[in-house]
């Protein structure tokens, strides 16, 4: 979030961290411990010791989202849901090099979990050989959601079609049921049931894990961890190999999450190659 293109405290006070080229908002509260980021923070080349590993007192549970990275699907700009794209050169270039990041910040996990699809399955291979332990168990309902008749298509056949899907607003995305796919609230029960399982697991250890998937579905998790009520529309941009650090704790009686660092590829010294994630995830 973003408050008047600087970061407000409760006294009003605002700082921009600018990083090379890149300029980085932060926001955060009175009460959240952020010196991990703003701490020697260099986020082009080798990634620092972001987070330490100590006990994180208060903090009950955290999950790390790091989604795919490019496939043959979002290389030709085809809409992928649960077709099974493998991933490209340039997507096995950005999977170590988030692997590097990750082994290299210090961040351990307790767990890893990842999609069954080739996409995500083979970019955890790889985090795996950077030394991004433990290996990463398959989880079901990290697949990619599932968007019907419109799975393997790009933009021009889509309009051809199905052109109705083209003209819909951005408050009825996320919904793929007229297309034979996941409706909206489909996606939002998968979430919940996902949801209730990790924290099942590893809440009451104050665990940190990693969850290796895809920008449709991570979107729609993120949401779910930081908003209350759960928004429609959330402009955040999942792209290949970006990485989103989600801490949980109790806020007032409610255990909701804030965003830790939400890194692209870009800034781990990667390159995105991204042209088309307007729809194609």
């Amino acid at each position: 979030m973003i408050v008047d293109g600087g970061v407000r405290r409760e006294h009003r006070a605002r700082w921009s961290v600018l990083c090379a080229a890149v300029q980085l908002t932060l926001v955060f509260e009175e009460n959240v411990d952020h010196e991990c980021l703003l701490r020697r923070h260099n986020p082009f080349g080798t990634a620092p010791q972001i987070l330490a590993n100590s006990p994180r007192a208060g903090y009950l549970m955290e999950i790390l989202f790091l989604r795919h990275g490019e496939s043959e699907g979002n290389a030709a700009a085809r809409m992928q849901g649960r077709r099974d794209y493998p991933l490209t050169a340039l997507g096995r270039e950005q999977a170590a090099q988030a692997g590097t990041f990750l082994h290299r910040s210090g961040l351990s996990f307790a767990a890893a979990y990842v999609s069954p699809l080739a996409r995500a399955f083979e970019t955890a291979e790889i985090v795996a050989r950077a030394g991004v332990e433990p290996k990463a168990q398959i989880e079901a309902d990290l697949a990619e959601i599932s968007v019907g008749a419109l799975e393997s298509l790009n933009e021009a056949e889509i309009r051809e079609r199905h052109p109705p899907f083209l003209d819909r607003s951005v408050s009825e995305s996320g919904d793929f049921s007229d297309y034979g796919g996941e409706s909206y609230l489909d996606v939002q029960a998968r979430v919940a049931r996902l949801r209730e399982r990790l924290e099942g697991l590893h809440r009451r250890g104050g665990d940190r894990v990693l969850l290796i998937g895809h920008g449709g579905f991570h979107y729609q998790f993120v949401k779910s961890l930081v908003c209350d009520p759960i928004p429609r529309v959330c402009i955040l941009k999942m792209g290949n190999c970006t990485a989103t650090l989600i801490r949980l704790r109790e806020r007032r009686g409610q255990y909701l999450g804030e965003i830790v660092f939400h890194v692209p590829v870009e800034l781990m010294g990667g390159v995105s190659g991204e042209g088309a994630a307007r729809l194609f995830r």
